[in-house]
C-alpha cells in the first residue's frame, strides 16, 4: 500500500495552493472571471479539488483508489467545465452587445493605438442617463480601454510619456475629463460595478471641452484624425464628440524653430 507520510502531504498542499493563486490570476489577465460571485466560488472549489487531486496523483493510479474519490474527481471536472462554458457564453454575450475594436494611426516614427469596446445607443439617452455625468467611465464596454504611444507625446500641450496606458474619462455636460492611467486592470469595473481604476496609477488628467458631431452616433467610436500637423484622438457617442490634440514632443521642440 503506498503511503504519503505528513511533511509530504503539507508540502504537496502549499504546492496545490500556490498553483491555485496562479491559475485565478492567469484566468484574471484572460479576463474570463466576471462579475457573478457563485461563478467565482464554482471555479476556485474546481480547481482546489482539481489541484487536490492532481498533486495526489502516485496515490490515484494505485489500484486501492476508493470509488467516492474518483466520483468527487469526476464531479469536479464537470462543474469546472460547466462554469467555464457558462464564463464562454457571458463573455462572447456582453462581446456580442458592445464589439472589441482597435483604432491606428501610424506615421513613422509615431504608432499609437486603442484598444476598446464598442457599445451601442440603442434609443437610449447616453450621457447623463446610461452614463452619469461626474462619475468615472470605463470609456466603453467590458475590458478597460487602452492606449499606446511608442513616442512622448504632449497631450493638449501636457507631457505624456512613450507607453501603454488605461484611459478612462470622467463625461459632464459642457467637458470631460480624461485620464491617463499607468495601470492595467483584468475588466473595466468591479464586483461593486464602479470603475477599476486606482487614482494613484493616474499620470496625466486633461479637460476637453464638449462638442456636438453634425449627426447622431449610434455605436460608441475612437478613432484618430489628422489635421495639419496635429493628430486629434476623438471620442464619440450619441451626440457627443471631442477632440484630444496629441503631438510629438520632438516635433514640438523643433517647430518654433521652423518658423524663424
Amino acid at each position: 500500500m503506498y503511503i504519503v507520510d505528513d511533511a509530504t502531504k503539507s508540502l504537496r498542499l502549499k504546492v496545490a495552493q500556490k498553483e491555485i493563486i496562479l491559475t485565478f490570476h492567469k484566468l484574471l489577465k484572460l479576463n474570463l472571471i466576471f462579475k457573478p460571485k457563485f461563478l467565482k466560488f464554482i471555479i476556485i472549489i474546481s480547481l482546489y479539488i482539481w489541484y487536490n487531486f492532481r498533486t495526489h496523483n502516485e496515490f490515484l493510479k494505485r489500484k486501492q483508489m476508493k470509488k467516492q474519490y474518483k466520483t468527487v474527481l469526476r464531479i469536479a471536472g464537470v462543474v469546472l467545465f460547466l462554469a467555464l462554458v457558462v464564463l464562454f457564453i457571458v463573455r462572447y454575450s456582453t462581446k456580442a452587445h458592445s464589439p472589441e475594436d482597435f483604432s491606428y494611426y501610424e506615421a513613422a516614427p509615431l504608432k499609437l493605438e486603442v484598444f476598446y469596446n464598442r457599445p451601442f445607443k440603442k434609443d437610449r439617452d447616453i450621457f447623463g442617463n446610461l452614463v452619469p455625468y461626474g462619475e468615472v467611465w470605463r470609456t466603453g464596454a467590458n475590458e478597460a480601454t487602452t492606449f499606446y504611444t511608442n513616442e512622448d507625446l504632449l497631450a493638449d500641450g501636457s507631457f505624456l510619456k512613450a507607453g501603454k496606458y488605461t484611459l478612462w474619462t470622467i463625461p459632464m455636460k459642457n467637458s470631460w475629463k480624461i485620464i491617463f492611467n499607468s495601470k492595467m486592470y483584468p475588466w473595466g469595473i468591479d464586483l461593486d460595478k464602479k470603475a477599476y481604476r486606482d487614482p494613484a496609477f493616474d499620470v496625466l488628467i486633461l479637460e476637453i471641452p464638449v462638442t456636438q458631431p453634425e449627426i447622431t452616433l449610434e455605436q460608441f467610436s475612437i478613432y484618430f484624425e489628422e489635421t495639419n500637423d496635429l493628430v486629434f484622438l476623438k471620442l464619440g457617442w450619441d451626440k457627443t464628440l471631442l477632440a484630444i490634440p496629441l503631438k510629438m514632443t520632438k516635433e514640438a521642440q523643433i517647430a518654433p524653430l521652423s518658423s524663424n
